[in-house]
């Protein structure tokens, strides 16, 4: 059975005997076919939505990433925990969230013949993404 996924969500919270690694939730280290299966139709719900293109790679983001975390939830060092209240709090959904990108992102947009685009859904692009204008003016010539 393949290792599941630790990621430290925040110092430990436990008053008496707290535990050096934090607060830790697992996931899953591959997507299972339930939640491949929502994260599809999410997609197709939200491509026959009537949204403008942002406000469809929002709601999607949003869809997928809630699916990822909902379905790749394994478990965590937190008692009492379910995903149901990692889902319900943003601080500690958060880290957990990004990372269940990194592992399920492609596996969801392959069988949909779709690719990763330049930047993830959730980063921030490297600098300006619009064209830049070339310059009409003409370089001066020596006399």
């Amino acid at each position: 059975m393949p290792e599941l996924v630790p990621v430290r969500v925040r110092d430990c919270a436990c008053p008496d005997s707290p535990h050096d690694e934090g607060d830790v939730v697992y996931l899953h280290p591959t997507l299972s076919l339930r939640g491949g299966i929502a994260a599809t139709q999410d997609y197709q719900a939200v491509l026959s939505s009537k949204m403008t293109p942002a406000e469809m790679t929002r709601e999607l983001t949003a869809r997928w990433l809630e699916d990822f975390v909902r379905y790749g939830y394994a478990g965590s060092n937190i008692e009492p925990f379910d995903v149901e209240t990692l889902l319900a709090d943003y601080a500690l959904a958060e880290p957990v969230s990004e990372k269940a990108n990194d592992l399920y992102y492609e596996a969801v947009l392959s069988p949909l013949g779709l690719s990763r685009p330049q930047t993830s859904p959730r980063g921030r692009t490297g600098g300006s993404t619009s064209p830049t204008k070339r310059s009409t003016r003409k370089t001066p010539s020596s006399s």
